[in-house]
């Protein structure tokens, strides 16, 4: 019995933790930060901002993605790590 679980925890944890999940989870998340340097109709454009890809799977294995954008034309440093960014 020793054996067989020592052989065989990783496997059962895995199983049991995929078996309790009933909400979405966040599978991936991908961000880039955008600065427009040049347009046809503004001269001088220097707007930053950022751009946050979730990826979110739902328990049956759908997988949903959302896109978020942030100017950060008036934002310092901190406001990026606050709920206002989502």
């Amino acid at each position: 019995m020793v054996k067989f679980w020592r052989n065989q925890k990783a496997k059962v944890h895995d199983v049991l933790v995929s078996q309790s999940i009933w909400t979405n989870k966040l599978s991936s998340v991908n961000w880039r930060i955008d600065v427009k340097t040049k347009s046809k109709v503004i001269q001088d454009l220097n707007q930053p901002a950022a751009i946050v890809e979730l990826e979110i799977k739902t328990p049956e294995g759908k997988v949903c993605l959302s896109r978020v954008l942030k100017s950060l034309l008036r934002c310092s440093p901190p406001c990026l790590f606050s709920s206002s960014l989502l």
